[in-house]
């Protein structure tokens, strides 16, 4: 059974934030944003948010994070260059796909909280904390500096498998010593982290691998044969709330499920097979009303939409997710049905968009 996810943090990123001071005395310091592109080691950081912008962050961003003027300061953990190298390629691919700009802006927003306890300038102040980023997760730091996001969401979700370490720590100027003092901002702290954040693997969970690395589930065909992907959605019980919340911000999507693969352009029809990883009901009805909404539509449709491709060599092209036994990325296949034009694999829970 798919976990009952709490309300969707990353809805209310657009909420503004009310904390306000006085500027501290001395010199003066760039904004936020400015100050994180002159510090060498976190270029690859920066150069996410200038690619938001066409080489320089786009205007919701510079607006809301390097106006010093608004009186707001805000904490930005920052991944070093060393750890943006450390993420898959393709998962680097995905982040600069114009497609992608919303699922880059929440990871962004992931990185970055308002402030707690006055502003925060040492890194002794953040430990065992936990912080709300502006993307609404929640991000919990211990005394030893290591961060994990949303700290016991699905801990009543048998089917989850817990990560086994943390996601991230404070970068220590050497091991065992001081941790790195922060970078000063007219409006904010830079502290440097040595993994890059990623809250969507605690927020939709890791289903556990079955037992033997079972193999995938045998293909059902449907019973009309003329029945299209499009079709398996509207029709499904276990897909209603998919098809609710793709219905309302992604209907040309679903126009293309309804399509052929002669339709679509594929260039090798007999060869390859079109599949769509749809994940089973696991919201309640508020819950899609607020995936549904207007201002959640473009990361509502990336995160659904991510998982249709051509899969090839056991590969999901289109994401390159790997099918590993009964897995694909975090979520375990409980069904497929095929229909005229691909195949629809059911997941018990949401695709973690950083696999």
């Amino acid at each position: 059974m798919a976990p009952s996810l709490v309300s969707l943090a990353y809805l209310a990123c657009t909420i503004p934030l009310t904390w306000a001071a006085s500027a501290p005395a001395g010199p003066a310091h760039p904004p936020l944003l400015t100050a994180l592109g002159q510090d060498a080691d976190l270029s690859k950081f920066y150069s996410l948010f200038t690619s938001t912008g066409g080489g320089k962050p786009a205007p919701e961003l510079e607006e809301r994070f390097n106006n010093p003027r608004d009186g707001l300061f805000r904490v930005v953990l920052a991944p070093t260059n060393r750890a943006l190298a450390a993420l898959p390629p393709t998962t680097l691919a995905r982040l600069a796909r114009p497609s992608s700009y919303e699922l880059l802006v929440a990871l962004l927003r992931t990185h970055l909280t308002d402030a707690v306890d006055g502003r925060l300038l040492s890194a002794d102040k953040l430990l065992s904390r936990n912080l709300t980023s502006v993307e609404g997760f929640q991000l919990a730091v211990g005394p030893d500096g290591s961060i994990v996001s949303n700290p016991g969401l699905l801990k009543s979700d048998p089917d989850n498998q817990p990560l086994s370490a943390p996601q991230a720590s404070l970068v220590r100027s050497k091991p065992s010593g001081p941790f790195l003092p922060a970078i000063q901002a007219a409006n904010g702290a830079i502290f440097k982290i040595d993994a890059v954040i990623n809250p969507f693997a605690t927020y939709f969970g890791r289903d556990r691998p079955s037992p033997n690395n079972a193999a995938l589930p045998a293909v059902q065909p449907r019973k009309d044969k003329s029945a299209t992907m499009a079709d398996v959605l509207s029709s499904d019980p276990d897909l209603s709330a998919l098809h609710t919340i793709l219905a309302a911000v992604a209907p040309d999507f679903l126009q293309r499920l309804a399509l052929f693969s002669h339709d679509v352009g594929s260039k090798n029809p007999a060869n390859v097979s079109t599949v769509f990883l749809a994940p089973a009901n696991a919201f309640t009805r508020s819950k899609v009303d607020s995936a549904s909404r207007p201002f959640n539509a473009g990361l509502s449709r990336e995160l659904l939409t991510g998982g249709f491709g051509e899969i090839h060599h056991d590969q999901i092209a289109k994401a390159a997710i790997a099918v590993q036994g009964d897995m694909v990325g975090n979520a375990k296949v409980v069904r497929r049905v095929k229909a005229r034009n691909g195949e629809v694999w059911i997941t018990k829970r949401w695709l973690d968009p950083m696999i």
